[in-house]
């Protein structure tokens, strides 16, 4: 749909971006988004958590994915993930946070639903 909408933006998705990564034996695989969008030159890497995790964890990932080169990371959540995922970016350093957004799904009506919803915004966490 975003290349639809987008023909100037690529996306490539979290099978795409670990399909050219070797790993040797005995080696964790670094952490990879969900998707990375390219727009303008500039990568932005997504995420969607829709289930909680430790913050221990959160902030694990989110670190690795603030010391990356993305511009952004976009962090879709749910009611249920929403607070821990805001918890974990408050920890992060001032320059860590700063590249982080958060969008509630469920705050985002669905095409066609009956209900009129303003747009949502997103939640600088």
């Amino acid at each position: 749909m975003i290349e639809q909408r987008r023909p100037d933006v690529a996306w490539t998705s979290d099978r795409q971006l670990r399909a050219g990564m070797k790993i040797e034996s005995g080696q964790n695989r670094p952490h990879r988004p969900d998707a990375v969008v390219v727009a303008n030159e500039k990568q932005i890497a997504l995420e969607v958590e829709l289930t909680v995790k430790s913050s221990a964890r959160l902030v694990t990932l989110m670190r690795a994915l603030a010391s990356e080169d993305y511009v952004m990371v976009w962090y879709f959540t749910n009611t249920r993930s929403t607070h821990a995922v805001s918890q974990a970016i408050a920890s992060l350093a001032e320059t860590e946070r700063a590249k982080f957004q958060v969008y509630n799904l469920d705050d985002m009506p669905l095409k066609g639903e009956e209900e009129v919803h303003e747009a949502p915004t997103a939640t600088n966490a």
